[in-house]
């Protein structure tokens, strides 16, 4: 039996009971009321009875008291009367004489100076008197069934408000446990079965955001930066390579899996960073995210070097933005830092809609090298990078060091961005609120305060 029945059923019995109760107290009241008016009625009605035919009597006189007699036949409830002699003996009546035994009988004597001269008898008309209690009964029931009709009505407008709102709630915790997050109860209540849906929609949402969180939207696949084919040969390479060695620290407290889910989140925003400055490669490799921009000509090469300088502070801010928003969730986190280093390499099969193979072993290892250098969250840049994108009047630098390059022959020579200047900060900032809110819609915007990891930088 469903709860709208049982619910139903349980409160319409109440009702009933209730009404039943009260019915049953008012006739058996009434009943009672009824036979005492009834009794005392009778008893005074013989009583004047006997008292006008006292003289009469005494004197034999039958047409006076016949004449008392007929006067009560305007009583009410009066189904028989008489006067009686000494012996019993019927000298005046009126209707038909009740058996011996019958309830509603009175006797009364009639005295005359202290004398007895015969009886005043009365017989009260049961059956009027119980008649007018059924009526009284009647007209309680009609009653009853006027207002066990009304509560009905009432009881079933209320079961199914109650009903509506436990079926929604039921169907949307339903949808939530086959894993549809976010669904909410559009139900406007302000009783407990509201706070009730209030409570599951602030879940629910909680829960929707918390997916978001472990499960990014993808992104679109990766632009190309130019749509002419390159021929093999040597090509200019800026290789950006960041460092995700830090999920380390969590492989003892995630399981595998666990560990996978929170690599693949931090990699598609990093990947997301690199699609939105057309990266020509964007793949895990080892510890981190290798990505590179790739150029044929010098000033191609320049503009992919700055390229991949704001990618990489693009990657920074969207992954501090993610960090934050998950440490206030109390979930895991992950502190990257970023190498980036230009250098030539040789490619092979370099096309705008296939993968390419490229030798870039020398300019892959230094910029992993740069990677572990560099501080968390920031980015670590060659020199020679620097000079390519002529980014010295955009990028401010600090903590110049000197590190011997792969080749054992040559030194390394780079720099850690310390800042931006407003024409480069400013738009990334932008990008990265954008970008952000895309993945996350649900992401509340006090959730995302603004990143920046150094004071503006004036030209």
């Amino acid at each position: 039996m469903r709860i709208s029945q049982k619910l139903f059923l349980t409160l319409t019995a109440i009702v009933m009971l209730t009404l039943t109760s009260v019915c049953t107290l008012l006739y058996f009241k009434s009943e009672h009321e009824l036979q005492s008016l009834s009794s005392t009625y009778g008893k005074n009605l013989a009583e004047q009875v006997a008292q006008f035919a006292a003289e009469p009597l005494f004197a034999k006189d039958l047409l006076s008291l016949n004449v008392v007699v007929t006067q009560l036949q305007s009583a009410e409830h009066l189904a028989y009367a008489a006067i009686l002699d000494t012996e019993m003996t019927p000298l005046a009546e009126i209707g038909n004489k009740p058996e011996s035994g019958t309830d509603g009988v009175y006797q009364v004597p009639i005295r005359f100076q202290a004398t007895r001269a015969g009886y005043a008898v009365i017989a009260v008309d049961q059956d009027k008197i119980h008649s007018a209690v059924s009526g009284t009964i009647y007209m309680l029931l009609v009653l009853f069934a006027i207002i066990l009709g009304i509560a009905a009505i009432v009881i079933s407008g209320m079961t199914r408000h109650i009903v509506n709102g436990i079926n929604t709630t039921t169907n949307a915790f339903n949808q939530l446990a086959q894993g549809k997050v976010g669904t909410s109860i559009d139900i406007n209540r302000s009783d407990e079965l509201g706070e009730l849906i209030k409570g599951f929609n602030d879940m629910s949402h909680g829960l929707e955001e918390r997916d978001q969180l472990m499960n990014p939207e993808h992104t679109k696949p990766m632009s190309q930066r130019r749509n002419d084919i390159m021929t093999n040969g040597y090509v200019h390479i800026t290789h950006v390579f960041v460092d995700l060695s830090e999920i380390n620290r969590h492989i003892d407290k995630l399981s595998a899996d666990g560990c996978a889910d929170l690599l693949n989140i931090y990699t598609q925003l990093i990947t997301l960073a690199a699609h939105h400055y057309d990266s020509d490669y964007c793949r895990f490799d080892r510890e981190g995210i290798a990505i590179r921009f790739l150029a044929s000509e010098p000033q191609e090469a320049a503009n992919a070097c700055l390229d991949a300088i704001c990618a990489s502070q693009l990657a920074l801010r969207l992954v501090d933005r993610l960090n934050q928003t998950r440490f206030q969730r109390n979930l895991p986190t992950i502190r990257v830092s970023i190498g980036l280093h230009q250098g030539f390499g040789f490619a092979s099969q370099i096309r705008n809609d296939h993968a390419y193979t490229a030798f870039l072993s020398e300019v892959d290892s230094d910029a992993i090298r740069l990677a572990k250098f560099a501080p968390r969250s920031k980015v670590a840049i060659s020199n020679i990078a620097v000079e390519t994108a002529n980014a010295g009047p955009v990028v401010q630098l600090s903590q110049q060091q000197v590190h011997p390059m792969s080749d054992f022959y040559s030194e390394l020579r780079f720099a850690t961005i310390s800042g931006l200047s407003p024409q480069l900060r400013k738009p990334i900032q932008q990008q990265a609120d954008e970008l952000f809110h895309a993945v996350y819609p649900q992401v509340h915007a006090g959730d995302d305060a603004e990143y920046d990891d150094s004071p503006e930088y004036q030209v």
